[in-house]
C-alpha cells in the first residue's frame, strides 16, 4: 500500500501508519501523536520524526518494526517503543518524560543523554545499570521479566533498589 501525505490537513494532530510499505510523509508537521511500525521498517532514513511532531508535547510510538537501532534527537513527552523484535540499541539525545521500551527482547543498550523520568524496560535484555534512578527512571523504574543474567544476582538487584530508595526514586 502506498500512502502519500505530502498534502495533509493542517489541523491533523494524530497520525498512525502501520503496515505501510511506502509512505511519503510531509517534511514538517505538528503532530501530538505519531505512530508507525511494520516489519520491513528497518531504517528511519527519510523519515524526520522530529520535524513531524510538536515540541515537547509529542508522543512517538514505534511498534513491530525491523529497526535494530533507534536514535532520536528531539524532546518527547512519551516514547512507546515496543515489540520491535530486532531492536538492540536505543538512543534519545534529548529529555524524555516517559519511555516505555517493554517487550523489545533483544534490547540491551540504552542511552538517554538528558535523562528519562519514567522508564519501563520489562521483557528486555538490558543489564543492571548504576544509572538507574539517577538519569534512567528518576521517578519510576519498571523492569519485569528481565532477560539479562545480571538481574538474577540478588545482591546487585538489592543494591540498585537501595540506590533508588536513597535517591528518592522508585
Amino acid at each position: 500500500l502506498m500512502l502519500n501525505l505530502q498534502s495533509y490537513p493542517r489541523n491533523m494532530t494524530t497520525l498512525t501508519i502501520d503496515n505501510i510499505k511506502n509512505a511519503q510523509l510531509p517534511s514538517k508537521a505538528s503532530l501530538d501523536f505519531f505512530a508507525m511500525g511494520w516489519p520491513s521498517l528497518t531504517s528511519l532514513q527519510g523519515i524526520d520524526v522530529c520535524n513531524l511532531i510538536s515540541a515537547q508535547t509529542a508522543v512517538l510510538r514505534i511498534t513491530a518494526s525491523g529497526l535494530t537501532t533507534l536514535d532520536i534527537d528531539c524532546p518527547l513527552q512519551r516514547a512507546i517503543i515496543q515489540y520491535n523484535s530486532d531492536l538492540t540499541s536505543v538512543i534519545f539525545k534529548q529529555f524524555v518524560e516517559q519511555a516505555d521500551l517493554a517487550h523489545n527482547e533483544l534490547l540491551s543498550s540504552l542511552d538517554f543523554e538528558a535523562g528519562v523520568t519514567i522508564l519501563d524496560i520489562s521483557g528486555t535484555d538490558v543489564p543492571l545499570n548504576s544509572t538507574f534512578c539517577d538519569t534512567l527512571g528518576t521517578r519510576i523504574m519498571i523492569g519485569n521479566d528481565m532477560k539479562h543474567s545480571s538481574w538474577k544476582d540478588d545482591d546487585a538487584v538489592k543494591s540498585i533498589g537501595r540506590q533508588c530508595y536513597i535517591r528518592g526514586g522508585p
